[in-house]
């Protein structure tokens, strides 16, 4: 049971470590601007990352992970060719005008979107099917057992022996 504390702070878990967020705003921010390419080139082609963050609402995250992670690895040919030719922003300009970097981003996280869209229909029918399979042998089981033992296994004149004896009580 929740404490009279716990209630009034939103409990444990909840809300932002504001301490956190500062620590990393003040490694995030220098690095953000010694990297000022980089960053640019990151923030641009994560866009469907962003709009993952922003749509998502579930606790876990998990369009968020799927998208992101898939749009990073379509993100990293970028980076890598913007490394490669020196990190200024006329290379940044110059990369962000090849469409081969806009499709492997966005395509990536395209793929993302999809594997999180099909995913759970397709695991669900697996789980569907099996425990609809597992029903079916438990039966056959349970015809097996009866024929073997009787009826008296199935318990059912246990509930209508206390059928019988709830009138009486009464």
């Amino acid at each position: 049971m929740r404490k009279a504390k716990d209630i009034s702070t939103g409990g444990s878990g909840g809300g932002l470590n504001w301490g956190r967020v500062a620590l990393a705003l003040l490694v995030a921010l220098p690095a953000m601007v010694v990297l000022l390419p980089t960053t640019l080139m990151l923030f641009v082609l994560s866009l469907p990352t962003i709009v993952a963050f922003l749509v998502d609402r579930s606790r876990e995250r998990y369009l968020v992970a799927t998208v992101g992670l898939l749009n990073l690895c379509g993100v990293l040919p970028a980076l890598i060719a913007l490394w490669q030719d020196g990190q200024s922003i006329d290379a940044v300009f110059r990369l962000l005008t090849d469409m081969f970097y806009w499709l492997m981003a966005f395509g990536a996280a395209g793929v993302g979107w999809a594997i999180f869209v099909s995913l759970p229909p397709m695991v669900t029918s697996y789980y569907s099917l099996v425990t609809q399979h597992r029903v079916q042998q438990l039966r056959k089981r349970q015809k097996q057992l009866i024929e073997e033992w009787g009826d008296d296994v199935t318990g059912r004149h246990l509930t209508e022996l206390d059928d019988e004896a709830e009138p009486a009580a009464g």
